[in-house]
């Protein structure tokens, strides 16, 4: 079963203005954070005309879903990097509901060892047809570095804003800093981040998660919980969360009337 789902980790700023808008906003190709990716096309006699037209393309990055559901977006590095330190949000999109033209590039990124130069074969009549060839190596190349993002990348020469109305699944927040009430936006479901803001804006038809890091908790595993403590994933384990002043249990209803079962 083919899975459509990925992540756009964000800062809340980021994510505010993307929540009024329902888009995402397209980033310039050269603000691409592996430095060796610019340096793909720097070659050859027509330099600057090739230079000139790549830079002129932008991009959006998402997070494609791995073996498991969820994965995605419980991953610390992610968090750290592109989820303003844990206190930002992590979006989980539909990626089959967004209407992608067919003038943009798209695809998962491919890691590689080192980034080798690009075949000299652009002829001054068509920069364009020579993007298309290349744009592999152009825009969906990176070195193994940055192999963790699972990046899958939609690259546009037009497009300013790519709409997502249709596709926001849930959104994610998470404690990987503990409650600090000197931080309103630590301690996931406790902080002021939920209460003040999410909790207000969300319908419930979109359901807010809690990605809760064994380290931060003092658990054999990471899980995701909702809003009632249920524990989303992972399915097979079931974890205690303390959560200070209440303790939520994540026990799956299913499951426990299973071995009540068994038991008699």
């Amino acid at each position: 079963m083919k899975n459509n789902y990925m992540y756009h980790y964000t800062s809340l700023k980021s994510f505010l203005k993307i929540w009024v808008d329902k888009k995402l906003k397209f980033s310039p190709i050269s603000d691409v954070n592996d430095i060796n990716e610019v340096s793909k096309f720097y070659f050859g006699k027509d330099i600057i005309e090739i230079k000139k037209e790549v830079e002129s393309y932008n991009q959006i990055s998402l997070v494609k879903e791995v073996r498991e559901e969820y994965v995605s977006c419980m991953s610390p590095v992610m968090w750290g990097q592109y989820g303003d330190k844990g206190r930002g949000i992590c979006i989980r999109i539909n990626i089959s509901e967004i209407k992608l033209s067919n003038k943009m590039f798209k695809g998962k990124v491919k890691y590689v060892k080192k980034i080798t130069p690009i075949p000299y074969d652009y002829d001054n009549s068509n920069i364009s047809k020579f993007i298309a060839k290349h744009k592999t190596s152009l825009f969906f190349t990176k070195t193994k570095d940055w192999s963790h993002e699972n990046e899958y990348r939609i690259v546009s020469k037009e497009e300013e804003f790519l709409d997502i109305s249709k596709a926001i699944s849930e959104i994610i927040i998470t404690s990987i800093f503990d409650f600090d009430k000197n931080d309103e936006n630590s301690g996931g479901f406790r902080s002021g981040l939920f209460s003040q803001v999410l909790k207000s804006i969300i319908p419930s038809k979109i359901k807010i998660l809690e990605f809760c890091p064994k380290r931060t908790h003092a658990m054999e595993v990471d899980i995701l919980i909702d809003e009632e403590g249920n524990q989303i994933y992972p399915l097979n384990q079931y974890i205690s969360v303390d959560l200070g002043d209440e303790d939520i249990f994540n026990l799956d209803k299913t499951n426990k009337r299973d071995n009540e079962i068994n038991e008699k």
